[in-house]
């Protein structure tokens, strides 16, 4: 989308901003049934003329909220008038409902207007096959970018799940933008905290039913690979990141799909949450034992060394020789208990090696926790950055 500097978009875009401001839904209307838009030429669809004065209009971060409560409304009265009219969607109001959609996946994301494209998901069911035919996919589009909670997850598996149905170029088309739908499904307040922006089970359910949906096809090997390049352009990391966090699930998937999924993203070393910390602590945990053990046991060698000294210097100056040589003999024997049960140098040995692996302990710690701050800064400052965007500047990720 680029802006246009034609007098008659400028005069559009000034009377759309009028139409926003007083919030007429019937205004928008207007102009989504091609009524009040200049000619322009060519095959442009309202939605294209509009979407060419909406820069225009005013500021991004005012003009798109009104413009998407707008088009919420005019879904929603479109969704109630054919539940009450109970019969074929007009022509023209099919029409209507298919450049509001355009319009829709373009915007940020809004709780009203994600709310009105869910009836309509909701009403696809009761209407005729033509209406159906020409809405569902764009339907599918805008929600795949309005998702503002995890309500549809059950929908685009759904459709990842429809396996018997035959391969066509709509089918594959049909399948990527259920994929994106499910990655592109917000991650829940709590995740958000705790920097888990990357639901790992989601995707793998995803891609089992991916897998399934393209068994023993001759196109299943290339497809999947474009389903993980989606993948990796939804949520930028690095190889090393998701190679990662694949390996413990590809042990269970189908040898074809963990030889894809590992040809791009080979395992990497075991991050520390998954192997390395459960390592390390055991470690720790046994050093710590036997140093308990050994201190114990020296405890133990010192009072007999200072009862059997003890009883040795008594019996000496008693003059009990017999007695006193037998003491002394009871506190060699304790001597040598003591040097056997732990030495000052073994002692140091394990304090350090106990430092050691706090250390890396500590370390692979911090790094997560700054790695999960970076993680959520990044994601937040990217939702934010896609809010402020206008439709001229937003990517349409269109499979």
């Amino acid at each position: 989308m680029t802006t246009n500097t034609d007098p008659a978009i400028v005069h559009l875009a000034e009377s759309l901003a009028s139409v926003l401001a007083a919030e007429s839904s019937s205004g928008l209307r207007g102009y989504l049934t091609g009524r009040k838009l200049p000619a322009m030429g060519g095959d442009l669809r309202p939605a294209d003329i509009l979407r060419r004065a909406i820069p225009l209009a005013g500021e991004a971060s005012t003009i798109l909220p009104r413009l998407a409560r707008l088009l919420a409304a005019i879904i929603t009265e479109e969704v109630e008038g054919t539940a009450h009219d109970q019969q074929a969607l007009p022509v023209r109001r099919r029409y209507l409902l298919l450049d509001a959609l355009d319009l829709a996946a373009d915007l940020p994301t809004d709780d009203h207007l994600f709310a009105s494209l869910r009836a309509l998901f909701q009403m696809l069911g009761r209407v005729d096959e033509e209406t159906v035919r020409l809405l569902r996919f764009p339907l599918l589009q805008a929600l795949v970018y309005q998702q503002t909670d995890a309500s549809l997850e059950s929908e685009w598996l759904a459709i990842l799940r429809a396996s018997d149905e035959e391969w066509t170029p709509a089918r594959r088309t049909l399948l990527l933008t259920a994929w994106k739908g499910l990655l592109w499904i917000p991650p829940s307040a709590e995740r958000q905290r705790s920097g888990e922006i990357v639901d790992f089970e989601r995707i793998e359910r995803g891609l089992r039913d991916l897998y399934r949906a393209t068994e023993n096809r001759p196109e299943a090997k290339p497809f999947l690979e474009m389903c993980l390049d989606v993948l990796s352009e939804t949520y930028p990391r690095s190889a090393e990141f998701w190679g990662g966090h694949f390996q413990p699930y590809a042990r269970s998937w189908p040898k074809e799909l963990a030889e894809t999924v590992l040809a791009k993203w080979p395992a990497a070393p075991a991050s520390p949450d998954q192997e390395t910390f459960p390592e390390l602590r055991e470690k720790t945990a046994k050093i710590l034992e036997e140093v308990s053990t050994a201190l114990a046991a020296f405890d133990s060698s010192m009072e007999v060394l200072r009862a059997a000294a003890s009883a040795a210097v008594a019996n000496y100056e008693n003059r009990h020789l017999d007695e006193a040589l037998h003491a002394m003999a009871e506190a060699a024997q304790a001597q040598r208990d003591l040097s056997l049960h732990v030495t000052a140098a073994q002692l140091s040995q394990s304090i350090d090696s106990i430092a050691q692996q706090m250390k890396l302990l500590r370390s692979f710690q911090d790094m997560e926790q700054q790695t999960h701050s970076v993680l959520q800064s990044f994601e937040e400052s990217r939702r934010r950055y896609e809010e402020s965007e206008s439709p001229t500047q937003r990517e349409r990720k269109i499979g």
